[in-house]
């Protein structure tokens, strides 16, 4: 008869392969997050400048004018909102990735104070501790602004735009 196996012996080696293979999965998650986030206001941007070229051509129709800025708006509140989808997801799984590391006393990659480290730019440190979500939002809700301002300009006094 064969002796029976230590269940401890085989066990860690299954047992530390799926966690790893949970950290990993866990870790490319946040990082497609986090990748996804800023792919989010570029190409909102890019459709952006195609609207706001439509609309303040001097040759465009009060119609195709007010069509591209109601589309530049739409545009920039669809990219804040999906933006904002994506940060809340990369936060979450920064959060987990952060409690995982504290509970399996793996080395603390994802610890949130690392990130608020001091910049080796002193002069340049505002941009640095600036927040660049934040600042995305607002320059996006700054395209949408616009793209009111326009929409009202348009309406109003069509004559500024020819």
């Amino acid at each position: 008869m064969s002796e029976p196996k230590n269940s401890n012996a085989v066990q860690a080696p299954h047992n530390d392969q799926k966690l790893l293979a949970s950290y990993q999965v866990l870790a490319n998650r946040r990082l497609a997050q986090d990748s996804l986030m800023w792919q989010t206001p570029a190409l909102g941007l890019t459709a952006q400048a195609f609207l706001f070229n439509i609309a303040l051509n001097s040759t465009s129709s009060r119609t195709a004018r007010l069509i591209s800025m109601f589309l530049a708006l739409i545009t920039s509140l669809l990219s804040m909102q999906l933006m904002s989808k994506h940060r809340n997801y990369e936060t979450n799984d920064s959060k987990n990735l952060e409690n995982f590391e504290a509970e399996h006393s793996f080395p603390m990659l994802h610890h949130s104070s690392a990130l608020k480290s001091p910049s080796l730019f002193n002069q340049q440190r505002i941009f640095f501790s600036m927040s660049s979500y934040r600042v995305w939002m607002a320059g996006l809700a700054m395209f949408a602004i616009t793209a009111i301002f326009i929409i009202v300009i348009t309406i109003a006094v069509p004559e500024i735009l020819q």
